[in-house]
């Protein structure tokens, strides 16, 4: 939000907003421990492990047709055009993309749902 006070179709407030609709949610899922309460969730309690590295430049440039898409676009378009905040691809127990948009950063919170997912591909043990 800028400007104050803001305009009032600018306003986002809890319970009475529409503050998780679009477009007022991407300000929203950065600012969430300022509208509603949240606990912070813990690691756990050994050292932290740094991630490795071994970053793709070249996943930006990967072109596909969206379903149902009439022209092909770029990887990097598509973080655009869906309003991505951030990504991180992990393969092979490295880091080979990351990117941050809009009010995201490294080191931001941003509200964790539903869109948060890990997909772990690992053999499943013998039974």
């Amino acid at each position: 939000m800028t400007g104050f006070p803001p305009p009032p179709e600018k306003l986002i407030t809890h319970p009475e907003s529409d503050y998780f609709s679009f477009p007022k949610l991407r300000w929203t899922v950065c600012h969430i421990r300022e509208l509603l309460p949240t606990r912070q969730v813990s690691r756990g309690i050994g050292a932290p492990v740094p991630l490795k590295f071994a970053l793709d430049d070249g996943i930006d440039a990967v072109r596909f047709t969206p379903l149902d898409g009439a022209e092909p676009m770029t990887w990097e378009a598509s973080l655009s055009a869906n309003y991505t905040d951030g990504i991180l691809i992990i393969h092979k127990d490295r880091v080979v993309y990351e990117r941050y948009f809009g009010c995201l950063d490294k080191m931001s919170q941003h509200a964790a749902m539903s869109m948060t997912k890990s997909l772990p591909i690992r053999p499943w043990p013998s039974i």
